[in-house]
């Protein structure tokens, strides 16, 4: 017990360490009830033309399949494609962060006992074969919980279903800045949208936004102040 608290301690895995560290109390404050399971839950939508998802979504356009807010589409991004490859967006983020960080700490435990990755030179050559073997490991656990969570299809199916409805800036934005506004849904996760303000206005953020129109051309929603 003495060595496995020398070496999660050892210079070469400490970041590792503090990182499961965080992701051990995320999940008792999920157990004890204070935070849930989609309190860090983050979508990646990186095309103008993709399915609806909420979470970080660069260009929603919502003429597509709304897939449970879960699935990555990531036309035209590598990074994001091969994210989603290993499920980064088809389970909850915190699902796949926590058994990634879980990977990530035993490849560095095992590292410096079998690779002396302890030594500066090797700890930092051990880094990107670590990831990508954590990777490998976090989508073979994450791919049979996909369809877990497929249940929490929100109800936007398309652009005009988000006209009329009122959501909460994440952002300040005006007519001339572009911002995001959350908006909430009746079943399955909120949706995110990118967002202006109507002319002449301007929303801070936290405060409530309704979508009064979808600019076809520019692809993002037209909001105006709304107070209940």
């Amino acid at each position: 017990m003495t060595e496995l608290w020398q070496a999660a301690f050892a210079p070469s895995s400490i970041f590792y360490t503090i990182l499961l560290m965080v992701v051990g109390l995320y999940w008792i404050t999920v157990f004890i009830g204070l935070l849930d399971l989609s309190s860090f839950h983050f979508e990646i939508d990186a095309h103008a033309d993709l399915d609806a998802h909420a979470g970080l979504d660069a260009h929603t356009d919502l003429d597509a399949h709304a897939d449970s807010g879960q699935e990555v589409n990531a036309n035209g991004n590598p990074i994001l494609s091969l994210l989603g490859f290993f499920n980064l967006g088809k389970v909850p983020f915190m699902v796949f962060f926590s058994f990634l960080v879980l990977f990530m700490w035993i490849g560095s435990i095992l590292g410096n006992h079998y690779l002396r990755a302890e030594i500066p030179a090797f700890a930092w050559a051990w880094i990107l074969p670590n990831l990508l073997i954590s990777l490998s490991l976090t989508k073979a656990v994450t791919s049979p919980l996909r369809g877990v969570f497929k249940d929490e299809e929100n109800e936007f199916k398309n652009n005009q279903d988000v006209i009329g409805k009122v959501g909460t800036a994440m952002l300040p934005f005006d007519d001339e800045t572009m911002g995001q506004v959350s908006i909430p849904s009746r079943q399955g996760a909120p949706l995110l949208i990118r967002a202006k303000a109507t002319e002449g206005k301007q929303i801070l953020k936290g405060f409530s936004a309704l979508v009064v129109h979808y600019d076809e051309e520019k692809q993002y929603f037209l909001v105006e102040p709304y107070l209940a």
